[in-house]
């Protein structure tokens, strides 16, 4: 009778999150488990674009060479190694005349742009250098987006932590069945809703935005410092790292004892 129990209770749990027809012939139990870590950022990588229009494309990428000369003067200023500074490649388009609300007329010029990327290792100048490059000519688009310089070390971590926990949940299920927990038959990052697809890929979601905090002012204030607030609500906020994993383990009957 336990045996026949749990091979029953088995396929009820494998019928609730497996939904297909290829089930494997032997009992087992599905679950998942998760795992979540917030943490403040290590690094930033800031992006912007240099941007230079003129009539003549010769003349268009040697105004854009020497506006590059104030990029190297910024790396220099804060001390920015060659190798966390990338530079991709130049792209032109055509500007032409306005006619009308759905026409174009003869071009006008060109503009050519080239990204840069500061990668920085630490929040300690990542400010001073965004508003540097805001106050240069010819400088468009500059966006910062906080890092973890051991983000690999730490999605790993997760991944072990949700595997645990997806295990946790399986014994908790097995021994409730009267049954013992046996060996991993699949694993994956998705609903086990198809046994063919998706297995042993591993993967971590995280997610960092600017803090959108409000900076206190007392009732009676008068007098707002501008740069203050912009400094608060400027500042990053935790990264927000996540793991999810299914698993599908293989059950035996319960001891005898």
């Amino acid at each position: 009778m336990r045996s026949i129990a749990i091979v029953w209770v088995s396929l009820f749990l494998a019928t609730a999150c497996v939904a297909s027809t290829d089930l494997p012939e032997f009992p087992f139990v599905c679950t998942s488990g998760d795992a979540a870590l917030r943490i403040m950022p290590d690094g930033a990588a800031i992006s912007f674009k240099l941007s230079c229009f003129d009539a003549d494309s010769e003349q268009g990428m040697k105004a854009l060479e020497a506006q590059a000369g104030q990029i190297v003067r910024i790396m220099d200023e804060f001390s920015i190694a060659t190798e966390n500074a990338k530079a991709f490649a130049v792209t032109k388009s055509e500007i032409r005349e306005e006619i009308g609300e759905w026409q174009k007329g003869e071009i006008i010029g060109y503009r050519l742009e080239q990204r840069f990327t500061f990668r920085l290792k630490g929040l300690d100048t990542y400010q001073k250098i965004a508003q540097r490059l805001v106050k240069t000519d010819n400088v468009v688009d500059v966006s910062v987006d906080f890092t973890l310089t051991d983000r690999g070390k730490r999605e790993q971590e997760l991944v072990q932590k949700a595997i645990a926990n997806a295990r946790e949940n399986a014994e908790r299920i097995a021994r409730g069945a009267g049954a013992r927990l046996g060996a991993v038959h699949a694993l994956s990052d998705v609903d086990l809703r198809d046994l063919s697809r998706h297995f042993l890929r591993t993967t971590s979601v995280g997610t960092g935005a600017v803090s959108r905090r409000s900076a206190s002012r007392g009732r009676g204030a008068s007098v707002v410092d501008t740069s203050a607030v912009l400094r608060e609500i400027s500042k990053p906020s935790p990264i927000t790292l996540q793991a999810s994993i299914r698993v599908l383990y293989r059950i035996k009957p319960g001891d005898p004892s």
